[in-house]
């Protein structure tokens, strides 16, 4: 069993494909590398799941009856604040199905039959950059945070020169509603 990724706790993934023995494939070897798996069969299941709980990532196949996985994906990305990544995995590689599956938002493709090294990479790849952004995010929050407490007034720009950030004690002593001053 491999060490999973993520420290203090164990990646949740969502398997979403019609096909029974893929699903129980993919469990067996996910499982086996230590992650939390759910899943489902089709993709109004997987939406309704992804409203129950969290997921780190989300396997997903593109021919489904009902809502197809590219659906799926567009939905998941357009409405979820903070959408786990996307993986597609599918039996079909014609260009409109790879083209579908990023428009919607899917972070990767990969066909079927899989190779289970090269899964077992990149779900290690998406994953980690999936908790490198979250920490970027709540490193930034704690800076601004900090910079928000500070009793000097601090400004910051953006490679234009147009104001993007402004602290409130420069608020104070400009005299002037964030509003007015940010850009």
């Amino acid at each position: 069993m491999t060490v999973p990724l993520f420290t203090g706790t164990t990646p949740a993934i969502l398997i979403v494909d019609d096909d029974e023995v893929m699903r129980m494939l993919l469990r067996q070897f996910l499982e086996g590398e230590g992650y939390v798996i759910s899943e489902t069969e089709n993709g109004h299941d997987a939406l309704e799941k992804l409203t129950e709980r969290a997921f780190d990532l989300v396997i997903l196949d593109i021919a489904m009856p009902g809502i197809d996985g590219p659906n799926v994906c567009e939905h998941i990305c357009s409405s979820m604040v903070d959408a786990p990544p996307v993986l597609m995995v599918t039996a079909l590689d014609d260009e409109q199905s790879v083209e579908r599956s990023y428009s919607a938002g899917a972070v990767d493709y990969i066909r079927k039959p899989l190779r289970w090294p090269v899964l077992k990479n990149r779900i290690r790849y998406i994953l980690g950059a999936r908790r490198a952004k979250q920490e970027l995010e709540l490193l930034s929050k704690n800076y601004e945070m900090i910079l928000d407490a500070a009793a000097n007034g601090i400004c910051g720009v953006d490679s234009k020169g147009l104001i993007s950030y402004i602290n409130p004690a420069a608020l104070k002593m400009l005299g002037y509603p964030n509003e007015e001053v940010m850009g």
